[in-house]
């Protein structure tokens, strides 16, 4: 009982929660600042103003995959801290953490988006979404070792399943991502891609099990 009661944050779980809603709601934000109108002197006509719109594409395409994957995240990290009845010291600092690499997340989509096809600017891309996902995944493990911070029933939503969809969403998809880098730089932040067909896997084991407990 020492354990938990040393375990548990004087910060109220409130705060922490109304930081990190904060903090995700400016960073999504700012990542729509990233992208330039095109200026009136290069505009003349509607072909031209087409023109201009598909040379921002790829900074079009980064703005709304970052927008997805930082909404992926918010929803996650409302589940879980819905979940939770008090936090730890430690679950506290692997949140603040994280949240600076979320106000860093449009920094490093515009850098993609300016220099699209330099392994460089791909690279530190990738890293800050891993830096991402290994926090994020810290947070669980935390959570599957102290479990008298959830509320009661709530343990049944850390299983292996969940860790697994946890592991290649947040972790292997990112590292795919700097595998390919080197090979094919403009390509690699099309592996993310694959996130939302493993949220379909979730889905489609779900209605499974329920089909099977209502057989």
């Amino acid at each position: 009982m020492a354990e938990k009661d040393l375990n548990v944050s004087l910060l109220s779980k409130t705060r922490v929660e109304a930081l990190t809603d904060g903090v995700y709601a400016i960073a999504m934000t700012l990542m729509v600042l990233n992208i330039e109108v095109p200026e009136h002197h290069v505009v003349e006509s509607a072909n031209d103003l087409l023109r201009s719109l598909r040379s921002i594409g790829p900074q079009l395409f980064n703005y709304v995959l970052s927008f997805a994957i930082l909404m992926m995240l918010w929803i996650r990290n409302n589940r879980e801290q819905h979940r939770l009845k008090n936090i730890s010291k430690i679950y506290t600092h692997y949140t603040l953490v994280s949240l600076m690499f979320v106000c860093l997340l449009p920094f490093t989509t515009s850098l993609m988006g300016s220099y699209s096809g330099m392994v460089v600017a791909e690279v530190v891309f990738h890293l800050n979404l891993l830096a991402l996902g290994t926090l994020t995944w810290l947070r669980y493990c935390h959570l599957r070792k102290y479990t008298h911070l959830l509320h009661t029933g709530a343990e049944t939503s850390i299983n292996k399943a969940t860790s697994v969809r946890l592991v290649l969403s947040l972790l292997v998809v990112p590292l795919v991502g700097l595998a390919i880098t080197p090979f094919s730089p403009s390509f690699s932040s099309l592996c993310y891609l694959l996130i939302p067909l493993i949220a379909l896997s979730r889905k489609a084991h779900i209605a499974s099990s329920g089909q099977e407990a209502s057989g």
